[in-house]
């Protein structure tokens, strides 16, 4: 996993620390000349979705448990979002946002 650069804190609303909230770097769009990913609505991940220590055995029960997925079941989680794909270019890690 990289860290991410600068480093963040999640502040209280997971929106990022007051004097650097995550839209300070990350906005609307992806901007590819820095290889910063965008999304309007772009957020830390909820701490209960982290990846961080875990095996990939816990990973892969995180991404199935249906209480933690949206309730989505296998097919749901292989299909594609009926809002379309996520527009943002993402490490793994983050795969959360693609589960909206």
């Amino acid at each position: 996993m990289r860290r991410h650069q600068p480093l963040v804190v999640r502040g209280e609303d997971g929106h990022g620390a007051a004097g650097l909230r995550c839209a300070t770097c990350h906005h609307a769009a992806n901007f590819d000349a820095a290889h910063v990913p965008g999304h309007p609505e772009w957020h830390v991940a909820p701490a209960a979705m982290a990846w961080q220590g875990r095996s990939l055995g816990a990973i892969c029960e995180q991404i199935k448990d249906r209480a933690r997925n949206g309730n989505r079941d296998m097919a749901a989680l292989t299909r594609p979002h009926p809002q379309g794909p996520p527009k943002l270019r993402i490490a793994p890690e983050f795969l959360w946002l693609a589960l909206r």
